[in-house]
């Protein structure tokens, strides 16, 4: 009798930590569910930047092609890199066309 009520305590004992083991598994799993998501989102925002830039400087090239500013595109490339213009100063500095008056 005393074996078979030792047996039993261990068949509930190894029940119950195999459902705790169980929850902190889907602890777990949600954290690095959650993780991958964040990591995702800031990916995709990396993304929507990135392209937003690139159609942004395109605009601007187009726009100083179209410009008498007398200087060459290479020329134009080196001041603002040297400046190191943010790229809000870069659409305020074309909308305005500041640029071109300048050099006139």
């Amino acid at each position: 009798m005393r074996h078979e009520s030792q047996w039993n305590w261990l068949v509930s004992w190894l029940a119950d930590e195999l459902r705790l083991l169980g929850g902190l598994f889907n602890i777990i799993q949600l954290a690095v569910e959650s993780v991958m998501a964040l990591m995702l989102h800031s990916l995709l925002n990396m993304y929507i930047v990135a392209s937003r830039y690139q159609r942004t400087e395109r605009r601007f090239w187009r726009k100083l092609d179209n410009s008498k500013t007398g200087m060459d595109a290479s020329e134009v490339e080196f001041k603002l890199l040297n400046t190191r213009s943010s790229l809000n100063e870069l659409k305020i500095f074309v909308k305005t066309d500041e640029f071109a008056k300048r050099n006139e």
